[in-house]
């Protein structure tokens, strides 16, 4: 399995997919599994997964739905189809994606730890949640006002020198990497990406105003760096970070679709092809038994037809119910059946 896309990649693949699906209607959505959503987007039935915790993206395959619709289907399908995806956003830099329709109300899509993904009404009620519970913050349930979770970083892209200054200095002794990845919410490697492009010790914990005007400087450039996506260490990224490269793409969405999606559809693929040859396995010994069958049934024919004489004979006497002329030719009669030894 996937680890979750960072805060960075869904700030570009955002910027990657608004153009293909805003003002566009939402003509069909499906749950396709516990922990997937299908939205298919028209004219173009372009189709939008959602996996809560995970990721967001286009994709290119056309994954199994269920026989049967679910009550979540049902449920966001009444309340968004036929409706036009008015806006879609990342809320802050946090790992939260907002989609507002024309009719006011939002899918909300929480790309965080076990993830979630809720649809509110113009007032932010909550109409449905894919994974409802009550928590120190907040309360994810039906009629319940909707709340972001709380963030605990800074946005790297409201982040003035001076912010950036004070959040350094209010710090508890911490490495600059730390400061990067944890309070800025980039992540380890992008942290120390952002540290050596500037020619800073990643471990510094007190750096000058002229080394901390350079990690700024940085941290602006690498937000808006031109896209080259990669997949380093099992992970996606936008670009190319301090690491062996597998794999480039020509898109983001392209990168996230082909290491979920495709994975995903892979998989049904398998155990679809597992039941198909557990299913062929048991033709062909159905097969086997009747050739057998056929065998055996051609002998008993065989033998029959040669003996057919002596068959008829007792078939003959048998209908008669001449039982004590059957037994003088040693023919056995036993449960209304006649028993006979033919010779091959």
């Amino acid at each position: 399995m996937e680890s979750a896309i960072s805060s960075l990649t869904i700030k570009k693949l955002i910027e990657e997919i608004k153009p293909k699906i805003e003002d566009k209607y939402l003509s069909k959505i499906q749950q396709l599994e516990n922990n997937l959503y299908r939205i298919r987007f028209s004219p173009g039935s372009t189709d939008l997964l959602i996996e809560p915790g995970k990721r967001l993206n286009i994709t290119k395959y056309r994954l199994k739905a269920p026989k049967e619709e679910t009550q979540a289907s049902m449920v966001l399908r009444k309340h968004l189809e036929n409706t036009k995806l008015k806006e879609i956003k990342q809320k802050g830099f946090d790992r939260v994606v907002e989609m507002t329709f024309t009719n006011g109300k939002k899918l909300i899509a929480e790309l965080f730890s076990e993830g979630n993904l809720i649809l509110t009404d113009q007032d932010k009620k909550i109409i449905y949640a894919h994974r409802r519970g009550t928590w120190k913050h907040r309360k994810i349930i039906k009629n319940e006002e909707y709340k972001y979770p709380p963030s605990e970083t800074q946005n790297p892209q409201e982040l003035t020198l001076k912010r950036f200054k004070e959040l350094l200095e209010s710090s508890e002794d911490k490495k600059i990497v730390v400061n990067l990845a944890v309070d800025l919410g980039l992540g380890g490697k992008l942290a120390e990406h952002i540290c050596k492009q500037a020619e800073i010790d990643k471990d510094e914990k007190e750096l000058t105003d002229e080394e901390k005007k350079k990690i700024h400087k940085q941290i602006e450039q690498t937000l808006e760096k031109e896209i080259k996506p990669v997949k380093q260490e099992n992970q996606i990224n936008p670009f190319p970070l301090k690491a062996k490269i597998d794999q480039e793409y020509e898109s983001l969405n392209q990168a996230i679709d082909e290491n979920y999606t495709k994975k995903e559809e892979e998989t049904t693929k398998s155990k679809e092809l597992q039941k198909l040859e557990k299913r062929l396995e048991h033709q062909k010994q159905s097969i086997k038994q009747f050739k057998e069958k056929i065998e055996q049934n051609k002998e008993k024919g065989d033998l029959i037809y040669k003996n057919y004489d002596k068959v008829a004979k007792a078939v003959e006497l048998f209908k008669k119910g001449k039982k004590e002329k059957l037994e003088e030719l040693g023919i056995k009669v036993k449960n209304g059946k006649i028993k006979l030894n033919l010779e091959d």
